[in-house]
């Protein structure tokens, strides 16, 4: 199963992602940022990592992962993210997220590791 798909519309891009009752309309430029970053293994684009950062936030100030996702999909840059782009910056944001609470373990570090695998493990769930 596909986990997005693209549809020309104008100057534009209709993005959905099977199994979600909404898409949305991002312009040809980002949604080829991030083929092209799916693609060649490249970094995610910057605007990309930016929503999956807020998610963290998210959750450090309460939400849940469910709810973080939720709240992030309103946003063009994360419900037109491929799946395996989200899932391998996730992985490496909770591993950079080890490593920062285990070289200066304070709570609110520590905290943001905790979250950073909770959403992952969200995500891969």
């Amino acid at each position: 199963m596909y986990q997005l798909i693209a549809s020309p519309f104008l100057s534009d891009f209709l993005l959905v992602r099977p199994g979600h009752a909404g898409g949305v309309k991002v312009p040809g430029t980002r949604f080829l940022e991030v083929q092209q970053a799916a693609d060649s293994g490249e970094d995610p684009p910057a605007w990309l990592v930016d929503a999956a950062r807020r998610v963290l936030r998210l959750m450090e100030a309460g939400h849940t992962a469910p709810a973080a996702d939720a709240w992030a999909r309103r946003l063009p840059s994360w419900a037109c993210a491929p799946r395996a782009a989200v899932t391998a910056f996730s992985a490496a944001n909770a591993s950079a997220w080890d490593e920062i609470a285990r070289n200066d373990p304070q709570e609110w570090k520590k905290g943001m590791a905790h979250y950073a695998h909770d959403w992952l493990t969200y995500w891969l769930g």
